[in-house]
């Protein structure tokens, strides 16, 4: 008797095919998602690079590296300052001759030299593969991950010598260089220079914040008081020069308002107060002439 063939029904194939199709789909969104992952550990790698190099800039700006003298400090200050008045546009920076010298994007890529470096399982590495083999751990075949090279640059021995002009080359290079504040700390006893937070930082930190902002609300409340009391003396003065005391104004100022001759001595050698002159005295001259 003839062997019966089992075929499939559409319904299954298409079944078949369905599974097929969303396997692949699967397949590809893991592909995709590592993909994704791989270049955020890349990106976030490079991220911390680059802090730690703006790090040592800031660091070199507070004259905290022992490469650089005090002379070095003061120019890459300079630099900076130059840099951060053309709104941080090397095309529109006015340096001085020296700066200029010293400073030059054409000097900067001289101190630089590109090298090949080697990628490749180091002895090291070799003799750690038993150790992780034997744990479970599965180690890629060197046929999967070939060898090579890749490019790096490193300071030649004119750019090992000049520690401030690498430290410019690595600030222009710098892409967190934008986080670099516009100056130092605004508060006088700090000074220091510092990565930002927030785009128009002007203190390093909170603390030095709170001081500034204190220092400023006891500058207001000074500023009114002392409003306040020259008001206080233009009006007394009016007052005196209308009355018929013999006294002479400060005194007569100082009895009306409680604010001391000395007070009154002080802010008409500053020009904020104008030495008064009786009305009576005023109109007998004047019907004299």
């Amino acid at each position: 008797m003839p062997s019966r063939c089992h075929s499939s029904s559409p319904s299954e194939r298409l079944a078949a095919s369905i599974f097929f199709d969303a396997a692949i789909v699967h397949n590809i969104i893991a592909c995709i998602i590592t993909a994704i992952k791989v270049k955020a550990r890349i990106r976030t790698a490079r991220s911390k690079t680059d802090r730690l190099n703006l790090e040592q800039i800031v660091s070199s700006l507070n004259g905290e590296n022992p490469r650089l003298t005090s002379e070095d400090v003061a120019a890459l200050v300079r630099f900076v300052e130059t840099w951060n008045r053309a709104s941080r546009n090397p095309w529109k920076m006015k340096m001085t001759h020296e700066d200029v010298t010293r400073f030059s994007l054409a000097r900067l890529s001289g101190l630089w030299e590109s090298r090949l470096a080697p990628i490749g399982r180091t002895p090291h590495v070799e003799k750690l593969i038993p150790r992780l083999v034997a744990r479970g751990i599965r180690v890629k075949d060197e046929i999967e991950e070939p060898g090579g090279a890749y490019w790096t640059q490193s300071p030649n021995l004119q750019g090992a010598r000049d520690t401030a002009a690498l430290c410019v080359t690595m600030l222009l290079t710098n892409p967190l260089r934008g986080k670099l504040s516009d100056g130092p700390c605004q508060r006088n006893r700090c000074g220091r220079w510092f990565i930002k937070r927030r785009t128009f930082q002007k203190c390093c930190g909170s603390g030095c914040l709170r001081i500034m902002q204190t220092a400023g609300r006891i500058r207001k409340q000074r500023e009114d008081a002392k409003t306040d009391k020259l008001s206080k003396a233009r009006t007394a003065q009016q007052s005196w020069r209308r009355s018929d005391t013999t006294l002479d104004w400060k005194a007569w100022v100082s009895k009306e308002t409680g604010l001391s001759r000395k007070f009154l001595t002080r802010y008409v050698n500053k020009r904020k107060l104008r030495t008064p002159h009786k009305l009576s005295k005023i109109i007998s001259s004047s019907l004299e002439f």
